[in-house]
């Protein structure tokens, strides 16, 4: 079991990163939907729309946000503050050398859909059949 706790408590810190992002996320496009524009500051969501801006978990400050790449961010593994990427966005894994193992970053609004990322395979009968592609294995 050697290395397992730190593995345990890293996943859990960017599971708890995504979900506080999202809270985020959600406080955001309400604010959006209400003045037509996204804050300077998270700050100006509290306290209609969140009550407190989320910790990032890895450091124990505030979340990030990037008001101009439109996206929520955490400093990630490195501890360092490298503004967001889309490159960071999750993909279903988070791991050793993966951008978003010191870069975990959130859009703010969904992202749009890609058909090359979700394709489905046609059975000879014409039927849908298994899904292929970017997909979690």
């Amino acid at each position: 079991m050697e290395g397992y706790f730190p593995e345990y408590f890293y996943r859990r810190c960017f599971a708890r990163v995504y979900i506080d992002a999202a809270k985020v996320s959600a406080a955001l496009q309400q604010y959006h939907t209400e003045f037509d524009e996204l804050p300077d500051q998270l700050s100006q969501l509290i306290p209609k729309y969140i009550a407190e801006i989320p910790k990032d978990a890895f450091d124990g400050k505030p979340l990030r946000y990037s008001k101009e790449n439109e996206w929520i961010y955490s400093v990630g593994m490195n501890l360092t503050d490298d503004g967001g990427s889309e490159a960071g966005y999750y993909d279903g894994k988070c791991y050793e050398g993966a951008s978003c193992y010191n870069n975990p970053t959130v859009s703010i609004y969904p992202l749009e859909y890609q058909e090359d990322d979700y394709l489905v395979e046609e059975n000879n009968d014409g039927n849908s059949g298994e899904c292929t592609g970017n997909i979690d294995e």
